[in-house]
């Protein structure tokens, strides 16, 4: 089936994903386990939730949107470049798994604490977490300056493919501490409630990934390496405004519930 099997191989996984999760949570979980008055709709809270989970809706959509206008860029630069794109995208999006994870623990630390008033924890939290995130991107990017040949001859063999990827890989590597603070701000601020501020950063950071690519690419005239080199600006200006916002205090003030 080719491309489309693709296609409803990964709808058919994530709805028996979803089956399965159902119907043990509502074997196990007692908060799933539903009955009368328990399924008349909370408006309020139905209300609340949306407040948060809109934004955060829109954020990840609009990720998806500047990955295609970007693709489209990157694709006027032939085959061979598009495939470097990828795999360069694949390792990085391997490497930077953690970020994820360390995200979501600090967006639920943050959402306790905010409810909690203790500012401070928060605080706390954020900077622990940077210091193991550091620790972790300076690995990574011994781990890609070490063994780039290795890690781009995982997806391609041909040696024009991995000469076209491996700069972007060293690249991406370098702005992994950069990165770790967007993600780890990003989701403390989501967590605090402050997610219309991080829905309008993301706005910013997608305008800011097509523009300087595109300005790269063409008005700078530096070919397919200003697709590697069009990251580190978009990634700095993304990580400056939500370091800002964080330290500004202002998302105290956010308080959804």
């Amino acid at each position: 089936m080719g491309v489309a099997g693709v296609a409803i191989a990964t709808v058919v996984a994530q709805g028996v994903s979803v089956i399965g999760l159902w119907l043990h949570g509502r074997k196990h979980l007692a908060c799933m386990q539903l009955q009368g008055q328990d399924m008349q709709p909370d408006w309020h809270l139905i209300q609340k939730i949306c407040e948060l989970g809109i934004p955060l809706a829109l954020q990840n959509a609009m990720a998806s949107i500047s990955g295609v206008v970007c693709q489209g860029i990157v694709n006027s630069f032939g085959s061979q470049v598009m495939s470097a794109y990828t795999i360069v995208c694949r390792l990085n999006e391997f490497f930077m798994l953690p970020f994820g994870y360390y995200g979501m623990a600090m967006a639920n630390f943050a959402g306790q604490n905010t409810g909690a008033g203790k500012y401070d924890r928060i605080y706390r939290g954020c900077r622990r977490s940077l210091y193991i995130t550091s620790i972790y991107s300076l690995v990574c990017m011994a781990i890609i300056l070490a063994g780039r040949q290795i890690l781009v001859a995982m997806f391609v063999g041909d040696a024009m493919i991995a000469g076209l990827a491996i700069p972007g890989l060293l690249i991406n590597g370098a702005c992994m501490l950069i990165r770790q603070i967007i993600y780890i701000f990003k989701a403390t601020l989501n967590g605090a409630g402050d997610a219309f501020f991080t829905l309008w950063n993301g706005v910013v950071e997608v305008v800011a990934n097509i523009l300087f690519m595109f300005a790269c690419t063409s008005w700078l005239s530096l070919g397919h390496m200003g697709i590697w080199y069009s990251m580190i600006p978009a990634a700095v200006l993304s990580a400056m405004l939500s370091a800002g916002r964080f330290y500004s205090g202002k998302w105290k003030q956010k308080r959804i519930f």
